[in-house]
């Protein structure tokens, strides 16, 4: 999704918020979680409670610390993946270069099935009178899961994952 021009007026953005988001965003985005040493899954518990509440029903709410020390662990390490994304992204937020409007300009044969969170972040900058992103591409489908945020396979696993096999079986 290409960064909307207006996104500091739109999301009503303090010149404070600013300054410090153009220093921030020079580091990687999970290297405060990596400074912090064994603290790190208490911290992720604590900082991201809604991340945890995603696995409640796989681990149960007594075992929710299992999530933050694996989620911890994940992130903990060498920053190989984050670094890669920091080089492709633009402010953390949108991509340097999006590949929705090459695959526009392309003839595709190939299938493509695009699969939002009603209540992602992604939806939120299109407005009424977009077209879904990715809908204008030849040979494309856009499917919006209702009640899932970014994390689609997280927040809604079994209509994500039936949403996947019908794409694979089409």
């Amino acid at each position: 999704v290409d960064r909307p021009a207006d996104i500091v007026e739109r999301m009503n953005v303090s010149r404070v918020f600013m300054a410090v988001f153009s220093i921030v965003k020079q580091f990687n985005p999970l290297w405060g979680l990596r400074a912090s040493g064994p603290a790190g899954p208490r911290l992720m518990k604590r900082m991201r409670p809604d991340l945890m509440r995603k696995f409640e029903d796989l681990v149960g709410e007594e075992n929710l610390q299992i999530v933050a020390d694996y989620l911890f662990h994940c992130n903990g390490h060498n920053p190989a993946g984050e670094t890669a994304f920091s080089r492709v992204a633009n402010d953390f937020f949108w991509a340097k270069t999006p590949v929705l409007p090459r695959l526009e300009v392309t003839n595709n044969q190939v299938p493509i099935v695009f699969l939002y969170g009603s209540d992602s972040w992604i939806s939120r900058f299109k407005t009424e009178e977009d077209d879904p992103p990715g809908s204008t591409i030849a040979n494309t489908t856009v499917h919006y899961i209702e009640h899932a945020g970014h994390h689609v396979y997280a927040d809604m696993p079994g209509i994500f994952n039936k949403a996947v096999r019908q794409a694979l079986n089409t």
